[in-house]
């Protein structure tokens, strides 16, 4: 992870590596529909992201997810999910106590999250709380699982000037990282400690009545991008154990700068791709580590719990670049 050359990527996934060369612009039309209307032609100018994602099953859990062949990857992301698309990012987190049950939580995640780049693609909808409202509707109403829940965070570039706008039902998270600092975090939604709002699919046998929470109650903020920005998102895997600051100090390393062989052997640069598998071995190695202060712990605290050290989880997280659609251009040629 100390080299920009290429890097073993045998669980990550990136926006690059879904779009051809005859799609080389970023607002190319998808499968021949047009850009919508509202929204300019495209120009070098334009401020846009490279995103990639990566995952990391909790190793304390059994067995393996099946891969999704919607996301065309291999990836075992445990109970957790993903969604990248040029425009809207996602991550979905299940919640884990419906093992208890007999349900695999991963399925409701990965549905979530497959409705949504669905409805991206297909709508070009980029409002993300119009989003997730889409993708938990289609769930309820065509009862695509047969019980489950999940945490939602939704991530949207909504114009060609940086204007994002984040949907977060829940305690996955997303922040900006400007200057090597955390620039924003976004906000969770918890009724109390380690239990999030979430979204939920109930048993035939519950009614048919809404039940749990609802899209409407997510946290809704909009953040304006500026080239060099870096947008994290991440699962309750990642912000529960490493703290705003410290993932700043890691993703950072994409936007590196060097002066001289000596800064550059000191603090390499890396790409998109190496700084996304960078965060997520950083984050497994803290949320093995019994004795190390995290957010986690420090919550546990404040309210009269002991626990120490990191919380092992699955990790999913997708580190997003932002830059001028030329800069694009010629990381793709």
């Amino acid at each position: 992870f100390f080299s920009s050359s290429v890097v073993p990527m045998e669980n990550s996934y990136g926006v690059l590596d879904t779009i051809t060369a005859t799609a080389a612009w970023i607002w190319q039309p998808i499968a021949g529909k047009r850009p919508p209307p509202d929204l300019p032609p495209p120009k070098d100018s334009d401020l846009v992201w490279e995103a990639y994602a990566t995952c990391r099953r909790d190793p304390t859990k059994r067995g393996r997810t099946q891969p999704q062949g919607w996301r065309g990857d291999e990836m075992d992301c445990g109970e957790d999910s993903f969604m990248l698309t040029e425009r809207v990012l996602g991550v979905a987190d299940g919640v884990g106590s419906w093992r208890k049950k007999g349900v695999d939580p991963s399925i409701f995640a990965n549905r979530l999250m497959e409705n949504a780049k669905s409805y991206v693609d297909t709508d070009r909808d980029f409002d993300p709380l119009s989003v997730m409202q889409k993708a938990y509707s289609q769930i309820c109403k065509k009862k695509e699982v047969k019980a489950g829940s999940s945490t939602a965070v939704i991530a949207s570039m909504v114009n060609n000037d940086g204007l994002m706008k984040v949907a977060n039902l829940g305690d996955s998270g997303l922040m900006v990282v400007r200057d090597q600092k955390c620039h924003f975090l976004m906000e969770e939604k918890q009724w109390q400690f380690n239990t999030p709002y979430q979204l939920t699919a109930p048993p035939p046998n519950w009614g048919s009545s809404p039940y749990g929470d609802q899209p409407e109650q997510s946290a809704v903020s909009s953040v304006q991008l500026q080239e060099g920005d870096l947008v994290v998102l991440g699962s309750d895997g990642l912000f529960d154990n490493l703290f705003p600051n410290e993932i700043a100090e890691i993703v950072s390393h994409a936007n590196q700068k060097h002066t001289s062989l000596f800064t550059q052997w000191m603090r390499p640069a890396l790409s998109v791709k190496a700084t996304s598998e960078l965060l997520k071995e950083r984050v497994f190695v803290a949320s093995q580590d019994r004795y190390r202060n995290t957010p986690f712990s420090q919550d546990a605290e404040k309210h009269g719990l002991r626990y120490g050290g990191g919380k092992s989880d699955d990790i999913t997280v997708i580190v997003a670049k932002i830059m001028r659609r030329s800069e694009l251009q010629i990381g793709r040629s």
